[in-house]
């Protein structure tokens, strides 16, 4: 349905009441960056959506524009 990650997460906040943003990203135990994108609406709806590598880094970009709440992290759990 969406052609990347970022996709997703335009398409949440351009057609939902978005209430709170959050987003973290570090490096899973193996090394590749992983982000973790975590949409909460104001119906109590929430979404999530993750992303690795190259894409991880356009997600966490874009995510922060829209986060009080945005954590870059050494590793991810």
């Amino acid at each position: 349905m969406f052609n990347s990650s970022v996709d997703a997460l335009q398409y949440v906040i351009r057609n939902r009441s978005v209430s709170q943003v959050r987003a973290r990203i570090g490096y899973n135990s193996n090394g590749i960056r992983h982000c973790s994108v975590q949409l909460l609406c104001e119906d109590s709806t929430g979404y999530g959506i993750e992303a690795y590598g190259k894409e991880a880094e356009d997600l966490f970009r874009e995510a922060s524009k829209h986060s009080k709440e945005a954590q870059d992290c050494m590793t991810v759990a």
